[in-house]
């Protein structure tokens, strides 16, 4: 790929921020692009995705003080999509419809839209029409499943699931933007609560408030940027056609089939 990382931007995480997705958006921007030494009038094209807790790019370029963009989408949906965002923006820019791509994501994921709550009315369709009346509506519950699975068919343990959680609490105790950062021991790891069985409070994901903001660029505007690029070797995903609860083997992701596909394309 001829696309490289230019720029990174963040706002603090917390678990009140007392701010508004695109305020924080706009702030991750702002960062993104200084760091990269450009100016926001440089973004010609802006993504995001989101899950009815996020903002439209046309908010953020209006934060921005931008009078518009060649190029901008929003898509519906999870984490999955991260990678996703960051190769549609790599090939919009590869294929000359902006010269930068900036991709953000902001969510008041603790304060504000909490995942698996509702408010009024809701309609469930499909698959999730037999699920949600057993309460299986949430991510750690649906990897509870692979995990228990996968504890069956390969012997994997509880206390591999804490060598996990101690490791990530590792990571994060020299991570100044963390939000847990206390050290993790086995013990505590067992103190604390079920979740979602074999999950405990510590194989999930704190739930915060905050924004993130990764700006794209060709080679051309890398070169003048402040910051080394950081160039682009490949990307691959897989979403799976029929959905998760139609995978044949739960004791696996999709990893599985995403993993072959791996590497840098031939030259």
């Amino acid at each position: 790929m001829t696309v490289a990382i230019v720029g990174i931007g963040r706002t603090s995480y917390s678990r009140r921020s007392g701010r508004t997705p695109r305020a924080m958006a706009v702030e991750a921007a702002r960062a993104a692009i200084a760091d990269a030494g450009l100016a926001a009038q440089d973004v010609e094209g802006m993504s995001t995705y989101q899950s009815n807790d996020s903002c439209f790019p046309q908010e953020v370029a209006w934060g921005l003080g931008l009078d518009g963009l060649k190029w901008g989408s929003a898509a519906f949906g999870g984490g999955n999509l991260v990678a996703d965002q960051i190769a549609t923006a790599a090939a919009v820019i590869e294929a000359g419809l902006a010269k930068s791509v900036l991709v953000h994501r902001s969510l008041n994921g603790r304060s504000g839209h909490r995942l698996g709550t509702v408010d009024g009315p809701v309609e469930i369709a499909g698959e999730f029409q037999f699920d949600a009346p057993a309460g299986f509506v949430v991510p750690p519950q649906w990897f509870a499943m692979w995990a228990r699975r996968h504890q069956h068919v390969y012997g994997s343990t509880s206390e591999d699931l804490g060598h996990i959680a101690i490791q990530q609490r590792a990571h994060a105790s020299v991570n100044p933007h963390a939000v847990m950062r206390e050290p993790l021991t086995m013990d505590s790891y067992f103190a604390d609560r079920w979740i979602n069985e074999p999950f405990r409070v510590f194989d999930c994901t704190a739930e915060v408030d905050g924004a993130v903001a990764i700006l794209l660029a060709g080679a051309d505007v890398a070169a003048d940027c402040a910051q080394p690029p950081v160039w682009l070797v490949d990307s691959v995903n897989h979403h799976g056609a029929s959905g998760w609860t139609a995978w044949p083997d739960l004791s696996q992701m999709y990893s599985v089939k995403a993993g072959p596909n791996c590497g840098p394309r031939p030259t």
